[in-house]
């Protein structure tokens, strides 16, 4: 289905910053009238992912299917975000304390609705969550998912294997498995296993 994108050409500014974020390049500044447009040719590209509205700061571009008031928080007027966002950052650690108790299901929502913002890595955006707070269907499939990482270090150890991962996984997602994923697997599966 193609997408359908209009936009307000009597609130926009022509700012141009729409075309600079669009990954597929649909729209477009004409530089001598200095009104965006939209490459009708290249409309079927659209992947809907809102990025053209998420940076609109009049709010000007409507993608069939989105909405200012659903799907975008409003963007802030002014301010030291630099600072606030180390500051976040800063005082995040990486160390955790579990508590033995349920995370309330509008938590977990909330999260599971924020997380639809965060940008994909790979192809096809088409991902979905799952979320289980049955403590009994949890400890029933963990033995299936430690099996899968034990099996997926092993694959590690053996270069024909790892050759095969590298193959199939591409450059990024291979670096963070040999990175991270196998050494705190290595580190965490005896104790899981107990």
């Amino acid at each position: 289905m193609v997408s359908t994108i209009t936009i307000d050409t009597q609130t926009c500014k022509a700012c141009g910053t729409c075309a600079d974020v669009c990954p597929n390049h649909t729209m477009y500044k004409n530089n001598s009238t200095g009104v965006m447009g939209v490459y009708e040719d290249r409309i079927k590209l659209c992947e809907k992912c809102g990025q053209c509205m998420a940076v609109c700061p009049t709010a000007s571009i409507n993608v069939e299917g989105l909405s200012y008031e659903k799907d975008f928080a409003p963007l802030p007027e002014s301010g030291p975000y630099e600072d606030v966002f180390y500051k976040m950052i800063a005082s995040r650690r990486s160390v955790r304390n579990f508590k033995d108790k349920s995370v309330p299901r509008e938590l977990l929502e909330k999260i599971a609705d924020a997380i639809r913002y965060a940008p994909l890595s790979f192809p096809p955006h088409k991902t979905e969550i799952t979320i289980v707070q049955d403590r009994g269907i949890i400890e029933q499939a963990l033995p299936a998912m430690i099996d899968m990482y034990d099996m997926l270090v092993k694959m590690m150890d053996n270069p024909v294997m790892k050759m095969m991962i590298k193959k199939s996984a591409g450059p990024d997602q291979f670096r963070t498995l040999e990175n991270h994923v196998i050494p705190i697997m290595k580190d965490k599966l005896p104790e899981l296993r107990s």
